[in-house]
């Protein structure tokens, strides 16, 4: 895997340098059939193994936390905004 991603930032690093297309196909380059790669390495190894494991569970706790946090509070605000508006009607 770490080869696939230090390829992927060489040839990343290639093309923005020379200002290459590197095209293979219609529609397919050299960058995205590189992230296939890399996305089909991750998705057989979480087949093969044991699926995806929580490294960080106090961090995934804190996320939640916050972006709950934070659609409560938009919720609020956007409902006491309709509110005003449908009162000044």
């Amino acid at each position: 895997m770490r080869y696939l991603l230090a390829l992927l930032i060489f040839v990343l690093t290639t093309i923005d340098v020379f200002g290459w297309t590197l095209s293979l196909a219609p529609g397919l380059s050299a960058k995205n059939a590189i992230l296939y790669v890399i996305l089909l390495t991750l998705a057989a190894r979480f087949v093969v193994r044991d699926g995806l494991r929580m490294e960080l569970p106090k961090l995934h706790l804190w996320f939640g936390i916050c972006s709950t946090t934070r659609w409560s509070s938009c919720c609020f605000c956007m409902e006491r905004a309709l509110s005003q508006t449908r009162d000044s009607c």
